[in-house]
C-alpha cells in the first residue's frame, strides 16, 4: 500500500550553523514573498546561505541527514532508510521565499533517494504569521485542499501520514488538528530523542451534528457568504472567524461542517436557508421521499442555486440553472439538473424577487 506523507517544512537548515550575521538577516526576511523585495546586499548573503546549505545537504547520505533536518529525520526513521517508489510526498510550506527555498531543498533530496517518488512542494498563499488575519484565511483555505485531495487518495488506498516534526508551531498545531480527521498515522522525532513516535489512528466521533442540526440554516448563509455579525453571534467562537464586518468559516469549523453535512445532507431537503428561494409543498414531498444519497445531492444543489441566484458569474455545470427553452410547463420558466449525469430536472419560477422550486419531472 502506498503512503502520503505531508510534512510541513520550516526554515531550520537554513537557521541551523548559520552565523550571527546570517541568522539576523534570516529573522529580518523570514516573512518576505519574494527574492526581489530584499535588500540587494542582503540578497546576496542569503542566495550564498541557500546554495551553501543545498549543497551540503545534497551530499549527504541518508545515514548524515538526520542530523541536519528535522523533516528528513523522521522520514528517514519511518522508512528506514529506503524509500519507496509511488509514494506521494506533500511538503508544505510557508508563503515566503525563505520557506520556499527550504521545501525546494528537501524536495530535491527526496528525489535523489528515489525518483520513483512523487514529491510536491505546496506553497499555500498567506501562509506566515506578519498578518494574522490573512494566515487565519489560509489556514482555512488549506483545510479545503485538504478535504478535496486526501479522502481520494485514501479511496485509491493510500495511507495518510502526517510528519509532524518539521515546521512551524504555529502550521504544526493546525495540522495536528486535520490529522485527527485524515491521518492513518502520525509520525514525529522528539529533538531530543532518536526514536521514531508513531500514534496510530484515534477513533474520533465529533458529537457536534446535534448543534449544528439545530443551526443548520445559520451553518448554510454562512457556508453561501450570506451571514451577518448578528446571526454569528448564535454560534460558537470555535467555528468562525471574523474579519472587520465579514464572517467566515474557522478552518476547525470548515472541517466540522464540511463532515456533518455527509450526515445531515442525507436526512431530509432541510428549508430553505436565504428568504429569496422557497420551497413548494409538492417539491419537498417529492424530495423528501427519495433515499438518503438523493436528499444529500438536492440539498447541494440548493447551496449551488442560493449561490447562483446571488452571483450571476456563478452557475456550475452542475447546477446549470437557466430559462426553459421550448416546451411550457405551466407557470414554471426555468430549470436546473437535479443529479449528476441523469435527466431530471427540477422546475420553478420568480415570484417578484423570489425563486419558488416547483417540483422535479423528467427532462422536455
Amino acid at each position: 500500500m502506498p503512503n502520503y506523507i505531508v510534512s510541513p517544512c520550516g526554515t531550520s537548515l537554513l537557521t541551523g550553523g548559520a552565523s550571527n550575521e546570517e541568522r539576523k538577516l534570516l529573522i529580518q526576511y523570514a516573512n518576505y514573498k519574494n527574492l526581489q523585495d530584499i535588500e540587494p546586499e542582503h540578497r546576496f548573503l542569503l542566495e550564498k546561505r541557500v546554495r551553501e546549505v543545498k549543497n551540503k545537504l545534497m551530499q549527504l547520505p541518508s545515514t548524515e541527514v538526520t542530523r541536519f533536518s528535522a523533516e528528513l529525520n523522521a522520514l528517514v526513521k519511518f522508512y528506514q532508510g529506503k524509500f519507496l517508489s509511488g509514494d506521494y510526498h506533500f511538503l508544505l510550506c510557508t508563503d515566503t521565499w525563505l520557506g520556499e527555498q527550504t521545501a525546494n531543498m528537501i524536495r530535491e533530496w527526496l528525489e535523489s533517494q528515489n525518483n520513483k517518488m512523487v514529491v510536491e512542494v505546496y506553497r499555500q498563499p498567506d501562509l506566515q504569521t506578519e498578518n494574522m488575519e490573512a494566515f487565519q484565511l489560509a489556514l482555512t483555505e488549506l483545510a479545503e485542499k485538504f478535504e478535496a485531495i486526501l479522502p481520494e487518495y485514501k479511496q485509491n488506498q493510500y495511507r495518510i501520514i502526517f510528519n509532524l516534526t518539521g515546521g512551524f508551531k504555529s502550521v504544526q498545531g493546525f495540522l495536528q488538528v486535520i490529522a485527527m480527521f485524515y491521518a492513518d498515522e502520525i509520525i514525529y522525532v522528539f529533538e531530543s530523542g532518536s526514536s521514531l513516535l508513531r500514534i496510530p489512528r484515534l477513533p474520533l466521533k465529533i458529537d457536534l451534528e446535534e448543534s449544528i442540526k439545530k443551526n443548520i440554516t445559520v451553518f448554510r448563509r454562512l457556508e453561501a457568504g450570506l451571514l451577518t455579525l448578528k446571526e454569528a453571534e448564535s454560534l460558537p467562537e470555535m467555528f468562525i472567524f471574523k474579519m472587520d464586518e465579514e464572517v467566515d468559516f474557522s478552518p476547525w469549523g470548515k472541517l466540522v461542517w464540511n463532515r456533518a453535512k455527509e450526515v445531515l445532507y442525507e436526512e431530509e431537503l432541510w428549508p430553505e436557508p436565504v428568504e429569496y428561494v422557497k420551497f413548494s409543498d409538492k417539491f419537498v414531498k417529492q424530495i423528501n421521499a427519495l433515499p438518503g444519497h438523493r436528499k444529500k445531492e438536492m440539498n447541494e444543489r440548493i447551496d449551488q442555486l442560493v449561490k447562483a441566484l446571488r452571483d450571476k458569474s456563478y452557475n456550475p455545470r452542475s447546477l446549470r440553472f437557466h430559462p426553459i427553452e421550448g416546451k411550457k410547463m405551466g407557470k414554471c420558466t426555468h430549470e436546473f439538473y437535479a443529479w449528476t449525469g441523469e435527466d431530471d430536472r427540477v422546475y420553478g419560477y420568480f415570484d417578484n424577487d423570489v425563486y419558488v422550486v416547483d417540483r422535479l419531472d423528467d427532462h422536455l
